[in-house]
C-alpha cells in the first residue's frame, strides 16, 4: 500500500502496524501523510501525532522537547536583553511572561535552570524530563497491549 492516497482508515491502520513493529520510517511517512488530509480527516485517526512521536520516539522526543523549551527561553531572555541594551524599558509582562517559562520548564525538566537559562545538573542523576504527551485512555490500553518493541517509548 503507498500512503500518498490513503485516507483515515488506512493511515490508522499503518500506524497500528507501525507501533508494535517499531517501524519508525512507516510511522514518521503516517505523520506526514496526516498532516494532508486536512482536519476532519485527522479527527477520524484515533492517534494524534504526538501521542505516535512520543511512543516511536521515546527519550529522543522528549529531548527535543526540552531542546526548544530551553531554546524558547534563551529567544525570550536575548530580547529582553537587547531591549536593556538599547536602552528601551522592557515591561514587567515580559519579565512575568519569562520567569513563568523558566518555572514550567523547570518542573518538565525536574532540574533547575541558573539565571541564564542552563541547566543546573542536580547531584542525583536519576532526575529526568517529566513532561508528556496527553495519551488518551484508549490508546495508551492498545499501546501497553502491543508495546513499542524496543523504540524507546513509554509504558504509561
Amino acid at each position: 500500500m503507498t500512503l500518498e492516497a490513503a485516507g483515515p482508515t488506512e493511515l490508522e491502520n499503518a500506524i497500528r502496524e507501525a507501533v508494535p513493529t517499531g517501524n519508525r520510517d512507516l510511522a514518521a511517512a503516517c505523520l506526514v501523510r496526516l498532516d494532508s488530509i486536512g482536519s476532519e480527516g485527522r479527527k477520524l485517526v484515533h492517534f494524534s501525532k504526538s501521542e505516535v512521536a512520543e511512543v516511536m520516539a521515546g527519550d529522543d522526543f522528549l529531548k527535543a522537547q526540552e531542546a526548544f523549551g530551553l531554546a524558547d527561553l534563551a529567544f525570550a531572555q536575548s530580547e529582553l536583553a537587547e531591549q536593556e541594551i538599547t536602552g528601551k524599558s522592557a515591561s514587567a509582562n515580559q519579565k512575568i511572561k519569562i520567569g513563568m517559562m523558566r518555572a514550567e520548564l523547570e518542573t518538565k525538566l525536574g532540574k533547575k535552570l541558573d539565571t541564564d537559562g542552563n541547566v543546573v545538573e542536580p547531584e542525583d542523576d536519576s532526575v529526568r524530563y517529566t513532561g508528556t504527551v496527553s495519551i488518551s485512555e484508549s490508546n495508551r490500553r492498545w499501546f501497553a497491549e502491543n508495546g513499542t518493541h524496543g523504540t524507546g517509548g513509554t509504558d504509561g
